[in-house]
Parts: C-alpha cells; sequence; structure tokens
C-alpha cells in the first residue's frame, strides 16, 4: 500500500510542491502577457477561486478513493478524467470580441 509508505509519500509531496512552485508563477505571467491590464485582477481571481473549490473537492475526492481501495489508481483515473473533460470543454470556448480588436504584437 502506498499510504503505509512514508518515502514513497515524500517523494510525491516533493514533486507535486516542485510542480506546484513552478506552474502558478507562469500562468500568472502568462495571464499578464495575454490578457488585457484592466481584466488581469478578474481572471486571476477567478483562477484562485477555482483552485480552492477544485483543490477542496479533489481532495475529498482522493482521500475517499485512497480510503475504499488502499492505493492512488483510483484517484488517478479520477484526474485523469477531469484533466480530459476539461481539456474537451475548453475546445469549445471562443474568445471575448475585446481580444480580437488589437493586433497579436500589440500585447
Amino acid at each position: 500500500m502506498v499510504h503505509g509508505n512514508i518515502v514513497n509519500i515524500s517523494l510525491c509531496l516533493v514533486v507535486a510542491g516542485f510542480f506546484q512552485a513552478w506552474v502558478v508563477p507562469n500562468a500568472m505571467a502568462f495571464i499578464s502577457m495575454h490578457y488585457p491590464p484592466h481584466i488581469n485582477g478578474k481572471i486571476v481571481g477567478m483562477w484562485v477561486g477555482l483552485c480552492v473549490f477544485g483543490s477542496t473537492a479533489g481532495g475529498i475526492c482522493g482521500s475517499i478513493a485512497l480510503r475504499v481501495t488502499g492505493n492512488y489508481h483510483l484517484s488517478i483515473i479520477i484526474v485523469s478524467i477531469v484533466a480530459i473533460i476539461g481539456l474537451v470543454a475548453s475546445l469549445f470556448l471562443k474568445p471575448p470580441t475585446v481580444f480580437a480588436l488589437g493586433e497579436k504584437g500589440d500585447r
């Protein structure tokens, strides 16, 4: 069982912490570079709010799956399904018209 092995859990937490510290600043830089300045705060606020909700719900679902099965396979499958749903949903999003007003080099 994974949750009984402190070395595996510690290694997973270190890897997750490393990528969290890498993704967040890059995502904020991406938002600042690609969105108009007057909506940056709204986008970052929405992102943080969704992250709090998603991490809470994901933590609960992952904990229940780990408790029931004793390994992380079901948790990883749940995360993969949610990621695929998000990817498919993002294909149907259309950018606001304010983005189409300027040239690509104007941002």
